[in-house]
């Protein structure tokens, strides 16, 4: 319960992850569209062989890295689900590079799990950056 926190911060050394947590704290009804949008495009597609060309043109997008903060967090949260077990793994140029998972049908949008993050989040301070600066810098 966090109605008796004064303070909260999170911080983390990844940028995307921490991108995603300010979009959706100040953003999450554009998210929410966004990913809606995504959740269409790629349900539409019939079989492995239409997503696969799918999922690695978002892969690539999102590693140009020159998206809006709101596009750059929903592409985050695509990958994520689309990719192998979910897993995150950046290679030493900061590129995305896991393949795609085999599942059938992801799931992006959870709209009641985004908007309860998002309530959450409105009593937090987003950091970014190395713990140990990030400690020295607290009051």
């Amino acid at each position: 319960n966090l109605k008796y926190l004064k303070k909260l911060i999170i911080n983390d050394f990844n940028e995307d992850l921490i991108n995603v947590y300010q979009v959706i704290k100040a953003d999450v009804q554009q998210l929410m569209i966004e990913l809606d949008n995504l959740q269409k495009e790629y349900d539409r597609l019939l079989d492995k062989d239409a997503k696969t060309p799918y999922f690695y043109a978002k892969r690539a997008s999102f590693n140009q890295r020159n998206l809006d903060p709101v596009k750059q967090a929903s592409l985050f949260i695509f990958l994520n689900k689309a990719s192998f077990n979910g897993l995150y793994r950046v290679n030493k140029k900061n590129q995305f590079n896991v393949p795609i998972g085999s599942y059938k049908r992801p799931i992006f949008l959870d709209k009641a799990l985004l908007l309860a993050v998002s309530d959450a989040l409105q009593k937090v301070v987003i950091l970014q950056g190395d713990y140990e600066q990030t400690i020295k810098a607290l009051p």
